[in-house]
């Protein structure tokens, strides 16, 4: 039976606890930023492409759903007249007007907000964007999310996600409290199915990716205890269960974490 509109909606929910992911990314926000080059790399790859393409100009205005330190942004202000980058994170927004300040780039404007509760109206955002890019960006986690960020494009979207993601040391983890990936969902794939069963057939790239990232024992706790509590409650003794296997798989107070990962991208004019 062909699966409807409905079904990937559905599949596309994700229940998130907004204050805990603004933790998240305020905790990770100095070391993110000191971990930009490649990210930044490929931010630049993609302006020029979209440029090259027709779907931007030097007169564009582009807005940014969870901007992080802002490698998109600055890659997309340097082509365009002006980019909206927003982030439920003010660590992550106080990286990126570090910057902007650094390089005197004034197309940007920094916005501190809760994709979900942004109000299009209010804001005066319905169909103003040329291009809304949400990379790798958990504010696009249901159909309402979806769908505002479709409507504040007057031209084209982009959306990135990972399709599949192993992480060595956070994967023993959940295993070791015996907690599996509350949402295995393949956003990349949600998406797709709904912009096609309402007459939009996006581009779609894959790549593979995989990095390490080096955190001493306190700022792995965190990171993991908070990573899972954007999903799902953790109990005092779960938390301590971490907390001890940390201790034992540090190496000289530091903890390795490697990733392999397959990331989706889309691309789509708006009808």
């Amino acid at each position: 039976m062909e699966k409807n509109i409905n079904y990937w909606i559905e599949k596309l929910q994700q229940d998130l606890d907004m204050n805990t992911c603004e933790a998240f990314w305020d905790d990770r926000a100095e070391g993110y930023s000191h971990r930009s080059e490649r990210r930044q790399e490929k931010a630049n790859k993609l302006a020029e492409e979209l440029v090259s393409r027709g779907f931007i100009s030097e007169n564009s205005c582009v807005l940014d759903i969870g901007c992080g330190p802002g490698a998109y942004s600055m890659a997309f202000a340097r082509k365009c007249r002006e980019v909206v980058a927003m982030d439920i994170s003010s660590k992550m927004l106080e990286k990126l007007r570090e910057e902007i300040n650094h390089q005197g780039i004034d197309a940007i404007i920094p916005i501190e907000g809760n994709w979900d509760e942004i109000d299009l109206k209010e804001y005066g955002w319905h169909q103003r964007f040329d291009l809304v890019i949400a990379s790798m960006s958990p504010a696009i986690h249901d159909w309402d999310t979806l769908k505002k960020m479709i409507e504040a494009s007057r031209g084209s979207c982009y959306a990135s996600s990972f399709i599949e993601r192993k992480d060595i040391v956070g994967d023993e983890i959940h295993q070791l409290i015996g907690k599996q990936r509350t949402h295995k969902t393949d956003k990349i794939e949600c998406i797709q199915n709904i912009l096609q069963l309402t007459g939009i057939n996006p581009e779609l790239k894959i790549q593979q990716q995989s990095w390490e990232m080096r955190m001493s024992v306190e700022e792995a706790f965190r990171h993991y205890t908070q990573k899972i509590r954007i999903e799902q409650e953790l109990s005092e003794k779960e938390t301590e269960r971490i907390r001890r296997f940390l201790d034992i798989r540090q190496e000289e107070g530091v903890i390795v974490e490697k990733t392999e990962a397959t990331v989706g991208e889309l691309l789509w004019r708006v009808q």
